[in-house]
């Protein structure tokens, strides 16, 4: 099966074409390609590591092979083979093969928003006219990238200018056309907050932010409109302040506001149980131990028990100002 060919003479007859492979067991395809003569035949003999690769060798430990089908061919160029392809691969979704792309220039000849197409084929020229960080992410960007993934291929990891601390929104940038706005909620350095798209984030010399989607208005003031007059034909620098304040004054307060917020967002995020609660719990929980009916306890250990917790959720949880009773009671 690894060296099938082509019959004599059919290479002529197919000429360029786009091929499905299957598995037979759900009828499902789980990959899909293009090309010509015994490209079709090609992937039965590849000893990558590639998920295609791992599919079929799966099918083949369960004594199956892939069914290989034929999706469009006389197809008169590589070109048009590489347009249907993309647009093959959009309809039945990526999500749903193995393939690594999308398929050639799929963002613009695949299935796509009018939208974004109007962005890529007749784009707008903006204005920036608020304090922003202009963050090109051509490496990471892809058509169809869902949302979290577009946050967090923006808001890190890069080598940034105590200017970062002047920015109000971050813009993430493909191809000169701005996919998305964020507002700048803090800056930390790289790793220190989670992620959940991806693994590249460990660069204590870099920096990451935190923040959200931009506003409504904010939004349809520059998403996938083109910000090509603000990057240098020849510079490879992923970042561009725009607006973004120079004076040490400035910053120094932008910074203290930015790590007033870090603060905020951190307490939220480990908030401490209120006293009151923390009383009601333990009593609860001793209430329905009941122990004095265990013989194993001294008498009046209940009593004792429940005093000790009191003092030492006192001392751990509850810091009166000076003058201020404790609202623990002693039981």
């Amino acid at each position: 099966m690894d060296t099938q060919k082509l019959p004599s003479g059919m290479s002529e007859k197919l000429g360029y074409y786009v091929y499905i492979y299957v598995d037979p067991e759900t009828n499902l395809p789980f990959y899909m390609g293009k090309g010509k003569g015994n490209r079709v035949y090609a992937h039965l003999s590849d000893t990558t590591e590639s998920a295609k690769v791992q599919q079929i060798q799966f099918l083949r430990n369960k004594g199956l092979e892939p069914r290989i089908e034929i999706l469009c061919y006389g197809l008169p160029d590589e070109e048009t083979a590489y347009h249907v392809e993309a647009a093959a691969i959009d309809l039945f979704g990526k999500q749903n093969l193995t393939n690594e792309a999308r398929g050639w220039r799929s963002g613009s000849h695949g299935r796509i928003p009018l939208a974004v197409l109007i962005s890529y084929e007749a784009p707008s020229p903006v204005d920036i006219s608020d304090p922003c960080i202009i963050i090109r992410i051509n490496d990471k960007y892809y058509d169809g990238m869902n949302d979290q993934e577009l946050y967090e291929s923006t808001r890190g990891v890069w080598k940034l200018s105590e200017r970062r601390e002047a920015a109000d929104y971050a813009l993430a940038v493909f191809d000169g056309i701005v996919r998305e706005v964020y507002q700048i909620d803090y800056w930390v350095h790289a790793g220190k907050t989670k992620y959940y798209t991806r693994e590249d984030v460990d660069a204590p010399d870099r920096w990451e932010f935190v923040g959200k989607v931009g506003s409504t208005s904010i939004r349809d003031k520059y998403r996938l409109r083109s910000v090509r007059h603000y990057l240098q034909p020849n510079n490879q620098n992923p970042i561009v302040y725009v607006n973004c304040s120079t004076d040490k004054g400035v910053i120094r307060q932008r910074l203290a506001q930015h790590e007033i917020e870090a603060t905020r967002d951190k307490e939220r995020s480990n908030p401490k149980p209120a006293p009151d609660k923390i009383l009601n719990a333990v009593e609860a929980y001793l209430s329905w131990y009941k122990m004095e009916d265990d013989p194993e306890l001294l008498p009046g250990t209940r009593k004792d028990t429940r005093t000790a917790l009191c003092i030492s959720f006192n001392l751990h949880w509850w810091k009166p100002a000076v003058g201020k009773p404790s609202p623990f009671r002693m039981v």
